[in-house]
């Protein structure tokens, strides 16, 4: 698990938890992300390596 350091607004924060329907702050912070990574995870345009490059992008000059 990795973490993150967000900056929020308290006003911004304090209406997402509302919206949420919780009190805790990790648990607007973690909803709220979850529901990102669902969107983006339906939105996103799969991504074609370069031609040559290996699957874990070791050929990609662009990633070192």
């Amino acid at each position: 698990m990795s973490t993150i350091g967000i900056e929020a607004d308290d006003e911004v924060l304090a209406e997402v938890m509302r919206r949420m329907g919780t009190a805790s702050t990790s648990d607007a912070v973690n909803l709220a992300l979850a529901d990102y990574v669902q969107w983006r995870s339906r939105t996103a345009v799969p991504q074609t390596p370069p031609r040559g490059a290996a699957r874990d992008g070791s050929g990609d000059p662009t990633l070192h």
